[in-house]
């Protein structure tokens, strides 16, 4: 009965030792990966899971403003990482995104966005102190335009100085931007050029002397969008407030042909007077559209110069110096 009981016992030995050398370490080892990963994903829920409510939007196209509202309702913020000039998109529309949209990120996340600047900025000249004509040539010369011209009486002594611009100077704006302006009337008697653009060029003569103004220099040129014998355009400019009597000068068309109707041309040597100091040399062209200033320069002795002359129809010109007449002749 001994040798029963005896394998028995090898057997039950041999049991306990295959739980022990293996059993128990499985079950360790199972035990062990069944914790780390309960203890792994409590940390990445915790600290590295990305929340799935919080996918970044589309923001490209929507205003600047409009966009930091919407981040703040899905928990994330907004930060203008870039801005630049685009003739495409409009100012202020956010151009580009980073995270892009559709990107799951964790709540507080900041998304950078591209904002437009809109066209091409050009800065605002300051005109301030300037006479009104000298300020619209500052702000052609900027690629910007004259905006409403408001008329108020300060100075008597500086009439026609602008007081006050908008925008203010410095601002970066777009190219064609009006700019408004504040300028003082002063004391002295002033009158408002009128608008001659298009109208007939025999017409315009009673036009600017009904204004109290006077026909200057008639050019004419080329022109496929302005009809034959009508003003382009004109200097002083409309709504500029002048003196009396200031000289309108005009450009004319002549079509797409290479001259208008009955033009006459003719070419003269204008010389200054053999006396000394300062002499105003006029001429004056008298034709069918009535009589202008061909050309007008301070000369001094010894002076000449080369005067081209146009006239319609049949004309005349006059050599003045001063008030008084030194020649005249035919075109």
């Amino acid at each position: 009965m001994t040798e029963p009981r005896s394998s028995a016992w090898n057997i039950l030995s041999a049991m306990v030792g295959f739980v022990t050398r293996v059993l128990v370490p499985v079950f360790l080892i199972v035990l062990t990966a069944y914790w780390g990963r309960t203890f792994g994903e409590a940390i990445y829920m915790r600290y590295f899971r990305v929340p799935d409510d919080r996918i970044t939007p589309r923001l490209v196209g929507k205003n600047v403003r409009t966009a930091e509202q919407i981040l703040e309702r899905v928990g994330l913020t907004m930060h203008i990482s870039e801005t630049c000039f685009s003739e495409f998109v409009p100012r202020n529309l956010v151009m580009g995104q980073d995270p892009p949209a559709g990107r799951d990120v964790r709540e507080g996340t900041g998304v950078g966005v591209v904002v437009s600047l809109g066209g091409q900025g050009v800065g605002v000249p300051s005109v301030l102190g300037k006479g009104l004509s000298d300020a619209e040539l500052a702000l052609h010369n900027a690629k910007l335009r004259p905006g409403t011209v408001t008329r108020v009486k300060r100075n008597p002594d500086d009439p026609e100085e602008v007081l006050d611009q908008s925008p203010k100077p410095g601002a970066i704006v777009k190219e064609g931007t009006h700019v408004n302006l504040l300028v003082n009337v002063g004391s002295e008697e002033r009158v408002a050029v009128p608008s001659f653009a298009t109208k007939p060029i025999d017409q315009v003569r009673e036009a600017v002397t009904a204004a109290n103004l006077r026909v200057g220099s008639i050019k004419w040129v080329l022109s496929d969008s302005v009809d034959p014998g009508q003003v382009i355009n004109q200097d002083p400019l409309p709504t500029t407030f002048v003196k009396p009597g200031t000289e309108v000068n005009l450009r004319v068309s002549m079509g797409n042909t290479t001259s208008p109707p009955d033009l006459r041309q003719r070419t003269i040597t204008v010389r200054a007077q053999d006396v000394d100091g300062p002499q105003d040399i006029r001429v004056v062209v008298d034709d069918t559209m009535g009589e202008h200033t061909s050309f007008e320069a301070t000369m001094y002795k010894g002076d000449r110069s080369r005067v081209f002359l146009n006239a319609i129809g049949r004309g005349e010109y006059e050599i003045y110096s001063g008030q008084i007449l030194i020649t005249r002749g035919q075109i």
